[in-house]
């Protein structure tokens, strides 16, 4: 499997998205956030691009081991989603609360002119009937293109970095 090219998508610059941009796009990250935490996975898949690249890293693949990386197609997402909603989780038991906290977003330009580059940090928390469930951090490479709808934007591309290794890759990985 080929090494993701950071430098390809660093978000560091002198100049900043403007405050009308950084906010649509933190607003559609929290519409994003709270549909996941309300198990509205069907609208959540009306956000992700019909050709979008999905794929999730934990910590040990960066070090090498490459079977700690997945990726997905719509598709392939949409497939889980449904197994998901057949079974009520990935894991066979739901948990009773999940809370995803999106933060430093980073905006850049994208590729084409209504393309975005952003980078962001993201804590998800879940409580479950047996307690505390993990705390999941993790840096996410998205790709947003503005789109013509109401929520105006739909994810392209979505990278996620966790930050220490993955507990279940195939599990997390709507989850992010």
């Amino acid at each position: 499997m080929p090494q993701i090219d950071l430098s390809r998508i660093a978000t560091y610059r002198t100049r900043f998205a403007d405050s009308v941009l950084q906010h649509e796009i933190e607003q559609f990250f929290c519409l994003e956030a709270e549909l996941l935490d309300d198990r509205k996975l069907d609208e959540w898949l009306a956000l992700i691009a019909s050709d979008v690249n999905y794929a999730i890293q934990s910590a040990q693949a960066r070090g090498g081991a490459d079977d700690a990386r997945s990726e997905w197609s719509k598709p392939q997402l949409e497939a889980l989603v449904q197994s998901w909603s057949a079974s009520g989780s990935g894991t066979g038991k739901a948990p009773v609360s999940t809370r995803r906290t999106v933060a430093n977003v980073r905006i850049k330009p994208g590729d084409g002119p209504d393309s975005f580059k952003v980078r962001s940090n993201i804590l998800q928390l879940s409580v479950g009937t047996d307690g505390l469930g993990p705390l999941v951090s993790a840096t996410r490479l998205d790709v947003l293109l503005r789109v013509g709808t109401d929520v105006g934007f739909e994810l392209a591309r979505r990278w996620v970095f966790m930050d220490a290794p993955a507990l279940n890759l195939v599990s997390l990985g709507a989850l992010f």
